[in-house]
This record gives structure tokens, sequence and C-alpha cells, in this order.
């Protein structure tokens, strides 16, 4: 396994950033079968919601724009959705509560985002894997509870539970 070291001096031209939390890590996968298991009914479900907002994007739109929206983000998605809304309902109670049920997938999404888009690793000698958050901070794996708290949270969205 090849070992990323992120221990660079902060003056180091080749990192203009400094690193919050310097150690020597190397890339890992949770060993974890329940965690690793969880991981991917997050990226099941997750699938389950963003179509879920394709098709709320088609009835928007009156049409099916199944082939427009093929590998556009959930990000984009939510932002078309209200964009129609706006237009549609103009300012009011409907569109509030729309907005309001538009965040819930933004919320559950940007914690998934936090675990599929994180570098996964662990130190020497150490077995917990760890993932590398946005501020260069090693924060631990999710649990299998959380992850499969998500899960269930994306389908309950998805579900309009």
């Amino acid at each position: 396994m090849r070992s990323v070291a992120a221990e660079i001096p902060k003056n180091s031209p080749k990192n203009r950033r400094p690193v919050a939390d310097p150690k020597f890590i190397v890339y890992a996968d949770p060993e974890d079968p329940a965690a690793l298991h969880a991981l991917g009914l997050v990226a099941i479900r997750h699938g389950h919601l963003h179509h879920e907002l394709r098709l709320a994007l088609k009835t928007s739109l009156r049409q099916k724009p199944f082939d427009a929206t093929v590998r556009e983000t959930s990000s984009s998605l939510r932002e078309r959705i209200g964009k129609l809304a706006k237009q549609r309902l103009r300012e009011g109670p409907a569109l509030v509560k729309l907005q309001a049920l538009l965040g819930r997938p933004k919320r559950i999404t940007d914690r998934r985002n936090e675990v599929m888009h994180s570098v996964c690793g662990r130190n020497r000698g150490d077995s917990d894997a760890q993932l590398r958050a946005d501020d260069h901070t090693w924060k631990p794996f999710p649990t299998v509870d959380e992850l499969n708290a998500w899960a269930a949270e994306f389908t309950a969205i998805a579900l309009r539970n």
C-alpha cells in the first residue's frame, strides 16, 4: 500500500496551505464488513433519492427530461426544481414548504458527500480507518449505526415520509 505523507513544512513552496493535523497516513478501507455494507446502502439509497429528484423535475416540467438529466448532480436538480417552483408558486407558504422539503435532501447528501469524496486512511500501526475532512484534519469513519441511519433517512426522504 502506498503511503501518503501529509506532513509537509508549512512554508514549503509545495504546500501553500498549512496541514491542520500532520500525520503519516496510508490509504485504507474500513475493515468492518458491516460498515462497508452500510456504506453501500448509503450509496444505493442516495441513488433512489436522486431518481426521485429527477421525477420531481419531470413533474414540474410536465415532460420527460430523463435524457437531459442523466448526469446532473443532486444539487443542480434541487436548484432547477427550486427555480421552477419559484416561477410557478411565487412567494408564499407553498414555496416555503417546498424549499424546506428540498433542504432535507441537501443536508443528507452533504453528509454522504463528506464520506464518499474524502480520502480514507489510517495512521501506520492503527487499524481504525479515518476520513480526511475539508479542513485537512482526520476524523473517525462514521459508525455502522450512523451509516444505517443515513441510509434510512435517504429512503424516508425518497418515499416522502
